[in-house]
């Protein structure tokens, strides 16, 4: 059901800050950061509320779930996710590199400008390793291989499309004028991003 395949997606997303966490504590340790939580807001700020005469609780929803989880530890428990939604949006984002730059053309998410963004390659990029995490789970060697490899794409147009060796630094963005790439020189949060995905090492320079 859309409850179930939600809170899977979302306990995917916190297993793979977890693992980023754990894999990379060393390097984070001067950033001083914590162990990452799994936030819920609920629909009330009771545990228990009345919708339509009948008692619902999304404290207890989430609890059910996570003992379900716990009990079955079945690979077959992500399968929804899996072929609902992570297959066809790692298929769809896999076609969807640009042939010139391997990176993503999509419009700015606050602003509307449409461009090849360090974020949203950055995203991208974390999504296809998840998602080729999943195949091989499941299983599927030969899907793996393909979402990772353009993965690894990604990272290495990032390194050679956005990132500006007079800068120091990676360009927020790449809009095109003709056939040039105008990079975007405003620093923005939105770059630290770039770190967080692992898509470059924390010690390496040009994330620092």
């Amino acid at each position: 059901d859309k409850r179930r395949l939600y809170l899977t997606a979302c306990l995917l997303a916190f297993y793979q800050q977890q693992r980023l966490y754990r894999d990379h504590a060393v390097e984070f340790r001067p950033f001083h950061l914590e162990r990452p939580l799994w936030v819920f807001v609920g629909g009330s700020v009771n545990a228990v509320r009345t919708e339509n005469k009948r008692k619902v609780s999304d404290v207890v929803d989430i609890l059910l779930f996570l003992a379900e989880f716990e009990r079955d530890r079945d690979v077959e428990f992500a399968a929804p996710f899996y072929r609902e939604v992570a297959t066809p949006a790692a298929d769809r984002l896999t076609a969807s590199l640009d042939p010139d730059t391997r990176l993503i053309l999509s419009p700015d998410r606050w602003e509307g400008r449409i461009g090849f963004h360090a974020v949203v390659a950055s995203a991208v990029r974390g999504g296809l390793r998840a998602a080729a995490r999943l195949a091989a789970g499941f299983g599927e060697g030969a899907r793996a291989r393909v979402w990772r490899m353009a993965a690894d794409e990604i990272a290495r147009a990032m390194g050679r499309e956005l990132y500006r060796p007079d800068w120091g630094r990676f360009a927020r963005s790449l809009a095109r004028q003709g056939r040039a790439l105008r990079p975007d020189p405003m620093l923005d949060a939105s770059l630290l991003l770039i770190g967080l995905f692992d898509d470059f090492e924390p010690e390496d320079p040009r994330i620092r």
